[in-house]
């Protein structure tokens, strides 16, 4: 600051009231910066697993910090990391064995919070098949997607089942599929066709790879190293109101259903909130805060990828995650 001697007195006082609107304006509390444009690459389409982002949009925790943000729906075979990086979106969500193998192929993308902190995958069969354990598939035709390929794979391998023990083969998500029996197991979402069937009337025996041994992470939400760098502002306070709709959702999730119709209006609001259901305990584990994530977690998940030749060498689990986010916001190293 020029010294107040070397100035008249005048030129000192307009020169000291700039420099005082300068230093404000750098320090401008939220409520007066600008609605900032966010898009969400999502996984799939529109359903209430993704309660917690509706709830945020919905219930004005993204306005409240100044956010507007916009969804795209995903689907099947559908790549959210590539839309993210395409600068379609600014965050997307996506299953953490998908970003592990986004990041060994050098795609800078990094997680900044899990949805899900325990896997949705499950093999679902019909109560009558007597098909309850892994041992039960040998022989069999299993429904399989390439999403939820890694972890049945890796619960087959640990119970010394070669791949050779079973047929994988792709159906589309129909009921009347599944229920015809033709193909007898079917690798599925557990907070989503599996309830469906149930919805509809249908007994089912559940297998589980994390009772297995095989504990992935489900969704995780991510964006680019680029923007981590550039704009950390914009990432905390998007976490920060997508933490909270998560809370809210899970504190209300008869209120999900409804949030869903307001983007798909075809959806069932009674259905997906019974999605919502279904999915708090993978959010809400009990231990930890919601959105945790812990490196031992990611450097399990990047072992059992490399055992099954899915990752060709080892990984820096490191520049696949941070806490830095997740951190500031629960005030806590």
């Amino acid at each position: 600051m020029i010294p107040s001697f070397c100035l008249p007195k005048k030129v000192f006082w307009v020169f000291t009231i700039l420099l005082i609107c300068i230093l404000a304006a750098c320090d401008e509390p939220l409520s007066q910066q600008p609605i900032e444009p966010v898009t969400v690459q999502l996984s799939w389409l529109h359903y209430g697993a993704f309660g917690g982002f509706y709830a945020a949009d919905q219930n004005g925790l993204y306005r409240d910090e100044k956010i507007a943000v916009s969804f795209l729906e995903g689907g099947p075979a559908f790549d959210p990391i590539d839309a993210v990086l395409a600068g379609e979106a600014e965050f997307g969500v996506a299953s953490a064995d998908t970003l592990l193998l986004a990041r060994a192929q050098g795609k800078p993308v990094r997680a900044i919070a899990t949805v899900l902190r325990h896997s949705p995958v499950v093999l679902i069969t019909l109560r009558e098949t007597g098909i309850t354990r892994p041992e039960d598939i040998v022989g069999q035709e299993v429904r399989m997607t390439t999403q939820i390929a890694p972890s049945f794979q890796a619960m087959m391998s640990r119970v010394a089942i070669p791949p050779d023990g079973y047929t994988e083969v792709i159906l589309p998500s129909e009921l009347d599929l599944f229920v015809s029996g033709e193909v007898p197991v079917w690798a599925v979402y557990y907070n989503s066709f599996a309830v469906a069937i149930q919805e509809a009337g249908y007994d089912l025996n559940f297998i589980f790879p994390e009772e297995y041994g095989v504990h992935f992470y489900g969704d995780v939400i991510f964006t680019t190293d680029t923007l981590i760098e550039n704009n950390p502002d914009l990432v905390t306070r998007f976490l920060r109101a997508t933490l909270s709709g998560l809370r809210s959702a899970i504190g209300e999730p008869e209120a999900v259903g409804a949030m869903v119709v307001q983007y798909d209006e075809a959806a069932d609001a009674a259905l997906e909130s019974a999605k919502m259901r279904a999915t708090i305990p993978l959010i809400h584990t009990g231990r930890h805060h919601i959105g945790w994530m812990q490196r031992e977690r990611w450097q399990m998940m990047e072992e059992t990828l490399r055992q099954q030749n899915v990752l060709s060498r080892p990984l820096d689990v490191d520049k696949v995650f941070t806490m830095a986010f997740l951190h500031e916001i629960y005030g806590e190293q």
